[in-house]
């Protein structure tokens, strides 16, 4: 199902995002 990979990878890029933000020197 293409568009359940999609909801997925979207998941995925968001929780991705959220771990990149709590890095330190970033932001």
């Amino acid at each position: 199902d293409p568009e359940g990979t999609g909801i997925v990878m979207t998941g995925m890029r968001q929780k991705l995002a959220e771990f990149y933000e709590k890095l330190p020197g970033r932001g």
